[in-house]
């Protein structure tokens, strides 16, 4: 290994083309249903919370980790860069902005006061 592709894998410059899966297409697409799967079933059963959704996210993280066939860097250097999108960090933003405004609100007492206001 050369000095300059030392350089840029120790910087984060150096770009993962293509991550391969065990169980093809679906090994990929794993991380992705459990979270789906997880979310809906902490929901049904009424123990939402961020640390409950974070939960799941780190262990579908983990999920794909282990299905990777590819170097666990390279998987590593792939998630980066999906978050590091414009669009990856608008979600995760409004997500952000989302749970502070539901705090407030349940705080203050809004919701409340608009069941007591209507008929």
């Amino acid at each position: 290994m050369t000095d300059n592709e030392e350089l840029d894998r120790a910087t984060g410059e150096r770009t993962v083309k293509k991550l391969d899966f065990r169980l093809g297409p679906f090994g990929a697409a794993v991380p992705l249903l459990f979270f789906v799967i997880w979310a809906i079933t902490i929901s049904v059963m009424q123990l939402s919370s961020e640390v409950a959704l974070v939960l799941g996210a780190v262990i579908g993280v983990t999920l794909g980790l282990l299905l990777c066939k590819s170097k666990w860097e390279d998987y590593a250097q792939g998630l980066f860069d999906g978050l590091a999108q414009p669009v990856g960090l608008i979600a995760m933003v409004a997500w952000f902005y989302a749970g502070m405004f539901a705090q407030v609100l349940q705080v203050g007492g809004l919701v409340e006061g608009l069941v007591w206001i209507g008929p």
